[in-house]
């Protein structure tokens, strides 16, 4: 299937403004997402990438009003126009699954292994559209039909652990999309999937979009699976957005020495076998939260003595717009620094 760009529909679906994410804990605040702006459009495919702990979930987690009991969220979220960030879990519980929904990073811990998938699904449909448990679960098995899961109307009586790992992944793509949101939040969809099955995933990923006209958030670290599905790419580190920029651009034009350095540790067919497989030196800062300069100092071999005084902040690249192409990157002339 052709995983090109769909047209999108003119204005932000979805605004993130300042957004801030800490945490409490008994060594003090952590602070996992800071002062982070982000719009995606409709129908557009944004992919959030990063390493563990970069804060790429927990600032959707935040915005979904999904954060653990210790953690804050302050700032500014809008869905289409409408402010979100904080609202009562009454009203939030209105617009989750049927405006926006979410499938998780596992989806085994994700379903209830004591609940038959049928139920799973077709409480969905019941909560938000106000179906019968007969067209409830005739539309369920529908949905599982769609994403190619064989004999559906018998998979819906089966428990989680009857089913494979694709399965599964499968189950949560199609109860995410059983209200057809305007946006969707994939969590590391293809995550302990063989190749073939993630191959699958994106797929239905692709055709929800082009089906449904549904924005995509894909929260990833598989720059591969990003270059095949995503419009756009967000680098995340330490809780901040340190590149951003359309797909082509930042995978032919890195700027960022982090993005140069995820991308550097992506194996190529077209290149030499190394000894070593490439990886990034060092540990990203444990509570994203820096007390001097750029955050990837220490793991930066092109660190000057700027870098040590300020952090960075985003900028953008070529004199274009900041929310379109930019980098938070000192050395980074094009955009107007200098180390």
């Amino acid at each position: 299937m052709d995983r090109g760009t769909a047209p999108c529909r003119a204005g932000p679906l979805l605004e993130v403004s300042g957004l801030n994410v800490a945490f409490a804990t008994e060594d003090g605040e952590v602070r996992a997402v800071r002062d982070v702006d982000l719009t995606v459009a409709a129908g557009e495919v944004v992919g959030v990438v990063g390493e563990s702990g970069s804060g790429k979930t927990q600032l959707f987690l935040a915005a979904m009003g999904l954060l653990a009991a210790n953690g804050r969220a302050s700032g500014s979220v809008r869905l289409g126009g409408e402010e979100i960030l904080g609202l009562p879990a009454r009203r939030l519980n209105r617009i989750r699954g049927a405006r926006v929904a979410m499938v998780f990073q596992n989806p085994m811990t994700s379903l209830n292994p004591y609940l038959r998938v049928s139920t799973q699904m077709t409480e969905v449909l019941r909560l938000h559209r106000g179906l019968s448990a007969r067209d409830a679960r005739r539309r369920a098995a529908e949905m599982l039909d769609l994403v190619r899961i064989p004999d559906a109307a018998r998979r819906l009586d089966a428990y989680p652990h009857e089913l494979s790992g694709g399965m599964r992944q499968r189950v949560m793509i199609a109860t995410a999309l059983l209200c057809r949101p305007e946006l969707l939040i994939a969590d590391e969809p293809t995550t302990a999937l063989d190749v073939t099955v993630q191959a699958d995933i994106l797929d239905l990923l692709a055709e929800a979009r082009w089906e449904f006209g549904t924005a995509i958030v894909l929260i990833t670290h598989d720059l591969g699976v990003v270059a095949g599905l995503a419009d756009r790419v967000v680098v995340t580190y330490a809780g901040r957005i340190v590149e951003r920029g359309p797909v082509r651009d930042l995978f032919h034009d890195p700027r960022h020495p982090y993005t140069r350095a995820l991308l550097g540790c992506v194996p190529r067919l077209d290149a030499d076998v190394p000894d070593e497989l490439p990886a990034i030196p060092g540990q990203p800062p444990a509570s994203g939260d820096p007390a001097r300069g750029c955050a990837f100092l220490g793991r930066c071999a092109e660190a000057g003595d700027r870098c040590r005084r300020e952090e960075p902040g985003l900028r953008g690249l070529d004199g274009r717009d900041p929310a379109a192409r930019a980098s938070a990157c000192h050395r980074d002339t094009a955009a107007g620094g200098g180390p």
